[in-house]
């Protein structure tokens, strides 16, 4: 299986937000009946000083969207991929990592998720695992391509996410 680059799933399903005028409970969307809330999309993506909630939202409803193509497509990461890529997270040291580098940030997100640090991080961990590695499967399967960094894929894959969001709008509503 090629990989996909780094960079073009930051780009994907990176995220972001700034202060929120919502409770962490608010459902602000759903996708395929399933509700998005709040709280859903902060453990999910960082937010950033420059972003919005209505930013962060629609790439994790990108998130979701390849999620569901690649179980349309028969992939399925398995719960034994998950436990043994969450126990990779917590042996790398990457939970104290992240918590000295963003303190502020990891602070600022327990308070408004009445969350412990740690589980925020394995939570944020785990969720990010599935999407990503269900999308990585989805859009190798789709476009087949070695080059994935230039930007004339980028192009290509942007639009592609974009004619995927209008072709399942009926299956997603956003109350933002």
């Amino acid at each position: 299986m090629k990989k996909l680059s780094i960079f073009t799933l930051l780009v994907l399903l990176s995220a972001c937000g700034s202060d929120l005028d919502y409770e962490t409970d608010d459902v602000i969307a759903q996708v395929y009946g399933e509700d998005i809330t709040v709280e859903d999309v902060l453990i999910s993506h960082y937010f950033g000083e420059e972003d919005s909630l209505e930013e962060a939202l629609d790439r994790h409803i990108t998130g979701e969207l390849l999620l569901h193509e690649a179980k349309e497509m028969g992939f399925d990461y398995s719960q034994d991929e998950v436990d043994q890529q969450l126990e990779h997270f917590q042996d790398s040291g990457m939970v104290e990592h992240m918590m000295q580098e963003d303190a502020e940030f990891w602070e600022h997100q327990s308070e408004r998720l009445g969350m412990e640090i740690e589980e925020i991080l394995y939570q944020r961990q785990e969720i990010n695992h599935i999407v990503s590695e269900h999308a990585l499967y989805y859009i190798e399967e789709t476009f087949q391509e070695e080059d994935t960094t230039s930007l004339e894929f980028q192009d290509r894959l942007s639009n592609h996410i974009q004619n995927l969001k209008e072709v399942h709008a009926d299956d997603i509503e956003v109350y933002l």
